[in-house]
């Protein structure tokens, strides 16, 4: 079994990157052990969904609170953990994001 490395964005090396030594130039093919705090300034949970009857693909995006990535041996037995914000979903259609935040769905206002 192969493991794929880490995707990480363009750019300079986020501090996490500086603290644990990674290096863009000569990636491993499995992260380092340990565990991890996530960014929460430059993360965020993507997702994919459909909508009208499953035709049409939504994309959206939560904003993470908080969270840790547990990276062990093996690595099928790692874990991540985390905490998104409900209120920040943003699928760039207002009208709709109102209608999912809403008590229909999420209840944004009283599960914050």
């Amino acid at each position: 079994m192969t493991y794929r490395p880490l995707a990480l964005p363009r750019g300079t090396p986020t501090a996490m990157e500086r603290a644990h030594g990674y290096d863009r130039q000569h990636r491993h093919d499995a992260p380092r052990l340990g565990r991890y705090t996530i960014d929460t300034d430059s993360s965020s949970l993507s997702y994919k969904s459909r909508h009208l009857f499953g035709l049409l693909p939504v994309r959206g995006t939560f904003a993470i609170r908080g969270g840790t990535v547990e990276v062990t041996e093996p690595l099928s037995g790692s874990r991540v953990h985390a905490e998104i914000d409900a209120v920040s979903l943003r699928t760039g259609n207002a009208r709709r994001d109102a209608t999912v935040r809403s008590a229909k769905f999420l209840d944004t206002d009283r599960y914050r």
